[in-house]
């Protein structure tokens, strides 16, 4: 069995293509842009109050007849009538959506325009000279970490100092005043004042 190559299938397909687009034809698409009749009832025989919705119109839905295949509907102005529910559509339609989406497109565009210049201006960051700068903030807390340390056990031996040191006053206030309550005891009695 042969199998086909790339370029003996395009040219089966264009020999196949009698009315592909030639370079010298016109191209043209259908129109996505119609208006819809509104009419008095929900039939194409009530009379029409409307000519012309155009298609993209948003609507409030008031009724639908499914029977008939009419949907009665109010229009932001206020007008009010009956149109074939073939036409109605629950989200908005393409030309709509790619109208906001296009609005979406151009905010997005200036941010980003705005984040670039915002970038252009940054001062520029070297990794060297921050990784240098935390070496040496690394250095400088392992320092300060050292130096609270010894505060502290510092701290510490002053508070036993100053312990033993009232200790010492302390016993030392005692025995004179031992000794001074001594001394004038033995005053008392030589001179015989009690």
């Amino acid at each position: 069995m042969r199998t086909l190559t790339p370029t003996t299938f395009v040219l089966i397909l264009a020999a196949l293509a009698p009315n592909a687009v030639s370079a010298e034809q016109e191209r043209a698409w259908v129109s996505d842009e119609y208006r819809v009749p509104m009419r008095s009832g929900p039939s194409n025989q009530h009379r029409i109050i409307h000519y012309g919705i155009p298609s993209g119109l948003e609507l409030v839905i008031l009724e639908v007849d499914s029977n008939a295949g009419f949907t009665r509907a109010r229009t932001l102005n206020g007008t009010e009538g009956w149109i074939p529910t073939q036409y109605v559509a629950k989200e908005p339609i393409a030309k709509v959506r790619i109208a906001e989406t296009q609005v979406d497109l151009e905010v997005a565009r200036a941010e980003i325009e705005a984040l670039r210049t915002q970038l252009a201006t940054a001062p520029r960051l070297d990794t060297a000279e921050i990784a240098r700068e935390r070496n040496k903030l690394l250095r400088l807390n392992a320092r300060l970490r050292d130096e609270v340390g010894d505060l502290i056990e510092t701290n510490r031996q002053l508070e036993q100092s100053n312990s033993r040191t009232a200790l010492l006053i302390g016993a030392l206030l005692l025995l004179a005043g031992l000794g001074i309550g001594a001394l004038i005891r033995s005053r008392n009695r030589q001179s015989g004042w009690s």
